[in-house]
């Protein structure tokens, strides 16, 4: 994975960050995720197979401003 992958549904002021996943290459039993945003926005970050069929939702829904680590 990589902070490239990362993609926002509509142009505006909100910053996002993605972090470097590990380990890298990724482990489904153990890939750490880390991203932070900005502001309060509605969020839907999935894993993804190379011909774009989402494999995982790992969050969804309105988040809080702040910085968030998955698993």
């Amino acid at each position: 994975m990589s902070p490239s992958a990362l993609r926002c549904a509509e142009p505006f002021a909100l910053a996002v960050a993605h972090e470097q996943n590990y380990p890298n290459p990724f482990n489904s039993s153990s890939t750490v995720i880390r991203f932070s945003m900005s502001e309060s926005a509605e969020v839907d970050l999935g894993v993804y197979a190379l011909r774009g069929q989402r494999i995982v939702t790992l969050a969804s829904g309105w988040r809080p401003a702040g910085a968030y680590e998955l698993q």
